[in-house]
């Protein structure tokens, strides 16, 4: 492929700009937190479970942009969970 619909990955803010800046131009959307994260990261079985059961509900309109946003949430909350003392400020 020559360009990537969408990458979400779990790493911290300092991995996040370095990658953001080598990926420039091949992924269409990086979603990947901007700030530290917690050690036990994401929820992977909840991310995954919710992205099949978008692609279940929602086949034929499913677009990128409309799968990176449901999918903060579950991300959000798995940090929260991980780390509920945390003062980090999401963004959708």
């Amino acid at each position: 492929r020559e360009q990537l619909e969408m990458l979400a990955i779990d790493s911290c803010q300092t991995q996040f700009l370095e990658l953001a800046y080598e990926l420039e131009g091949q992924v269409e959307v990086l979603l990947a937190p901007q700030y530290w994260v917690p050690t036990a990261g994401w929820n992977y079985t909840s991310v995954l479970q919710t992205w099949k059961k978008l692609a279940r509900q929602h086949r034929d309109e499913l677009d990128t942009i409309f799968l990176a946003r449901q999918l903060v949430p579950v991300i959000i909350d798995a940090y929260e969970k991980s780390s509920p003392d945390s003062q980090a400020e999401y963004f959708v």
